[in-house]
């Protein structure tokens, strides 16, 4: 094979190779006010207030009055996230915003799995003394620290806390090909929502999507003969012109 075909020849697999971008296929700020349904919980979960304005994911305090309201969630209100209908990818990346309330102690464990990938994250997280969420999955034991502290404006009972709130941005990319994703978030608090509490905001999913680049068509499923033959010598004219060019 001389070189001007192996050019063309590359020129025409290029043509109809696969192309992968980043697709998002679930957003969720809350800003709107409302819970989307693909987010759930054995719990009854609505959107809370924080004093200074940002809304993040919640219980509705109407069932239960004991607790004081907009504060996040409790220990008895794992979230699950459930992504369905994904077009062919072979890997998905999660983007949260995890909110830690009041006097953590860096006790209790955070959790984060995907049914198919199974667990992502596990840390433990304190807002007492030194503010840091700890990780334990993957190893090896790191700490991270916060994004932003004590932005949120609450002002809770507990006092021997450095940080009321503590906002840390996270993102984990990992292998999938399934067309359903199915998110795990639990927080093993074991307090009540006037001592300790947590939330989700800023939720974003996305997958490489795999898009092949069919050849142009008359209408129907199979090029056209004339089709064909344009696209052909448009592409061996633009590669006869590229390898002169590679001659001098």
């Amino acid at each position: 094979m001389t070189r001007f075909a192996r050019f063309t020849l590359v020129l025409l697999t290029l043509a109809w190779a696969p192309l992968t971008h980043s697709a998002v296929v679930f957003s969720e700020n809350f800003n709107d006010g409302t819970v989307d349904p693909a987010i759930t919980s054995p719990a009854t979960l609505a959107v809370d207030t924080a004093p200074l304005g940002e809304k993040l994911l919640g219980l509705n305090d109407g069932t239960n009055t004991t607790e004081p309201s907009n504060r996040g969630l409790t220990g008895a209100s794992p979230i699950t996230v459930t992504v369905s209908g994904l077009a062919a990818h072979t890997s998905a990346t999660l983007n949260f915003r995890l909110i830690v309330l009041n006097s953590m102690d860096n006790s209790e464990p955070f959790a984060l799995s995907e049914a198919i990938a199974g667990l992502l994250f596990g840390a433990t997280c304190s807002n007492v003394t030194t503010v840091q969420c700890t990780r334990t999955v993957p190893p090896p034991t790191t700490a991270i620290p916060p994004n932003s502290t004590n932005t949120l404006g609450y002002s809770f009972l507990n006092g021997a806390v450095t940080a009321s709130d503590a906002m840390y941005d996270l993102s984990f990319t990992f292998a999938h090909t399934a067309p359903s994703l199915v998110f795990l978030f639990n927080y093993a608090v074991d307090q009540d929502l006037a001592d300790e509490s947590w939330s989700l905001d800023n939720i974003v999913v996305s997958t490489n999507a795999t898009a092949v680049t069919p050849p142009p068509t008359g209408g129907g499923g199979v090029p056209e003969p004339g089709t064909l033959a344009l696209f052909a010598a448009a592409l061996l004219g633009f590669g006869s012109s590229a390898f002169r060019r590679l001659r001098g």
